[in-house]
């Protein structure tokens, strides 16, 4: 995209929405800025696309709607709250349930960002019952079957894929999607009885 295909985007701010509750209850006055700032960086950059992200299965929507945020994206971690525990043991559950949220903005859309948060009580050793990455596993087809513009992007590089040598996970979604015209074979949901 754009002079480096190492670049895929501009993101403003990494989970804007963790910031003091006090300066983010006021969605207008960070929308406003996301647009200036978006604005500022195609003028200094035309190739490049712009976006912004916000707190684990956080939505705003006139984040969204905005044409300057070229791409939705959604966050979500096993275990910040009692329901987000519950649901992403289900990991392509948790990332369908949260797709839904940012899929309608006439953009694309990605899980930017996914995982097991590795250090609260009941979530400590998790990671050593999941030595072959299930569910990262599951969170890079998932969004891939949901419409998403590509797969989960897993978080914890350096103290889980790295170290449980997991990097084999990527190349059969690697062959799988080599060759897909994604923007012209028409894909659409497909609806199972049971």
């Amino acid at each position: 995209w754009g002079y480096s295909t190492h670049i895929l985007a501009w993101e403003l701010w990494n989970e804007i929405g963790s910031v003091d509750h006090a300066a983010t209850s006021d969605h207008p006055l960070i929308v406003g800025w996301n647009k200036e700032m978006c604005d500022y960086l195609r003028s200094l950059d035309p190739h490049h696309m712009t976006t912004n992200s916000l707190s684990s299965t956080e939505v705003w929507p006139e984040m969204w709607q905005l044409p300057e945020n070229d791409f939705a994206q959604m966050h979500g971690y096993y275990y910040f709250s009692a329901e987000m525990k519950r649901d992403a043991k289900d990991m392509a559950g948790f990332m369908e349930k949260w797709l839904v949220e940012i899929n309608h903005f006439d953009k694309p859309y990605l899980f930017a960002e996914f995982g097991i948060v590795p250090d609260k009580p009941d979530t400590i050793g998790l990671w050593d019952r999941d030595p072959t990455g299930v569910h990262m596993h599951n969170g890079l087809w998932a969004p891939l079957a949901l419409g998403s513009a590509g797969t989960g992007m897993l978080w914890w590089w350096h103290n889980y894929i790295d170290p449980k040598n997991l990097y084999f996970q990527f190349r059969p979604v690697a062959e799988f999607v080599k060759g897909v015209q994604w923007t012209s074979e028409g894909f659409h949901p497909a609806v199972l009885e049971s």
